[in-house]
């Protein structure tokens, strides 16, 4: 079934909107003293033109790379809060209208030289001294303060930080908290503070936070959304390397005679049609097989993997049984098993606990006949 994908972000921002409303009224702070920047990192968009269409007008990038052509694609105010390179913050001050994650003198003159335009800036500090995060220290923040303040062109707003890995956020977020009112002495305007992310934006804005970097409580794991796109034609890839497709594009599954090696039980496989088409110049309908019966394989070792994959591309349901595999040599069948599914629009279920159903694409199976194939599988268990 389609995702529909504008109703689960709003779904998603509707909540997240709701906690940041509760966090500011428990701090007893104003809603409007508190922007939320969507971060769009790794999304398209498709996604980024949904969320200004619900009233998100602060998106948040890492990379200049994926960055630049959403910001062209889709307006709004566009924070760049990665950690910089030289060589990329020409192209940066290009697209993005603030920049959160200055720690260095030397990006700074660089900024001064390539952005075309006034820049909103914060100085990223360092929590905890850690080079790998980013951030400048205590000790030359306000060198780095003094020189954007300087600047005729470009705006400091204030500080922002990255509450450190294995420390409780309230912690670092007070430390924060105590070093932005003593940079406020000696910076009064720069009173903007950019920290907590979907973790832990409830804790920031608790000590002040003006700024919050929301992404995947909003528009959900990042890592999730790369895996369906990417995933798809690594498998195919695969697959193809495997000999189990005749090239890298979608095959539909046809039908085949099941070959004598396997054991099967006699099910009853019903094949989903297409619904008709109205158009005129519509293509004939695909006369899908009516299968009759569930191959069953009791593999061994990784290697019989080319075995399953046959009967799957053939448009044959499969239901592997593991019970008699080495764990780790289970573990990587599964993951082959899964691939392949995902790779050719198939399904993967677990039907007992070491054994799993494949089924092709445009292939339903009644639950009576899973139920049936389950208790076949079971009984063939060596």
């Amino acid at each position: 079934m389609a995702i529909d994908r504008s109703g689960e972000i709003a779904t998603n921002l509707e909540a997240v909107r709701d906690q940041i409303s509760k966090a500011a009224s428990i701090a007893g702070r104003a809603l409007d003293e508190i922007t939320l920047i969507a971060v769009t990192k790794t999304f398209p968009a498709s996604d980024v033109e949904i969320l200004r269409d619900l009233g998100v007008n602060d998106f948040g990038e890492n990379r200049d790379a994926d960055a630049a052509p959403k910001a062209a694609a889709v307006g709004g105010t566009w924070h760049f809060q990665g950690q910089i390179q030289s060589n990329k913050l020409k192209s940066i001050t290009s697209w993005a209208n603030v920049i959160h994650s200055l720690d260095e003198i030397r990006h700074f003159e660089v900024i001064e030289k390539s952005a075309p335009y006034p820049l909103d800036i914060f100085c990223q500090v360092s929590l905890d001294g850690s080079a790998g995060r980013g951030g400048v220290s205590e000790q030359k923040l306000y060198e780095l303060a003094q020189a954007i303040e300087k600047s005729a062109t470009h705006r400091l707003q204030g500080l922002m930080a990255v509450a450190p890995l294995g420390v409780d956020p309230s912690d670092a977020f007070s430390k924060l908290s105590v070093i932005h009112k003593a940079f406020m002495a000696d910076f009064p305007k720069a009173d903007k503070l950019s920290a907590g992310m979907s973790g832990d934006f409830k804790e920031a804005i608790a000590y002040g936070a003006t700024h919050i970097r929301i992404g995947s409580s909003i528009l959900g794991s990042r890592y999730a959304y790369r895996y369906r796109c990417v995933m798809a034609n690594a498998l195919k890839r695969v697959a193809n390397y495997l000999g189990l497709m005749d090239d890298p594009e979608f095959d539909t599954p046809i039908a085949s005679t099941t070959s004598a090696v396997a054991t099967s039980s006699e099910v009853r496989i019903k094949a989903r049609l297409p619904r008709p088409v109205s158009s005129v110049d519509a293509p004939p309908q695909l006369d899908l097989p009516v299968l009759d019966r569930i191959v069953t394989l009791h593999p061994r070792f990784y290697n019989e993997a080319r075995t399953i994959g046959e009967h799957f591309r053939l448009g044959n349901p499969v239901i592997i049984n593991l019970t008699d595999m080495d764990e780790s040599e289970h573990k990587r069948l599964v993951d082959f098993a899964s691939g392949l599914a995902f790779g050719l629009h198939g399904t993967i279920e677990r039907v007992t606990k070491k054994v799993f159903l494949l089924s092709p694409a445009n292939v339903s199976i009644d639950v009576e006949d899973k139920s049936a194939a389950a208790q076949a599988s079971f009984f063939n268990q060596s």
